[in-house]
């Protein structure tokens, strides 16, 4: 709020010449250029942030994926499927 402010505020200035206005609005780009990249570097940082924690619950969701199949073949090989049929009845 206070950079639009700001930013407002120096469209109602008065100058006393051409060239004092330029330099003035110069001075003015060149401040809202460094905010633009600073603002651009911080979502550029939320979008890697962002992407590494994608790619660790993928990890995770691959990592329980292979858990579940080997509990799956543990079951199939040890538990009798009338048993298991009865578990997952119950269930």
């Amino acid at each position: 709020l206070k950079e639009k402010e700001e930013i407002s505020a120096g469209f109602e200035d008065k100058y006393a010449s051409i060239q004092e206005e330029a330099q003035a609005k110069a001075r003015k780009l060149k401040k809202l250029w460094s905010r633009y990249e600073q603002v651009r570097g911080e979502v550029r940082d939320v979008q890697q942030e962002f992407q590494a924690e994608k790619e660790d619950l993928l990890d995770i969701v691959r990592e329980q994926g292979k858990q579940v199949k080997l509990l799956l073949m543990v079951v199939d090989s040890y538990v009798p499927a009338d048993e298991r049929l009865k578990i997952e009845n119950h269930c």
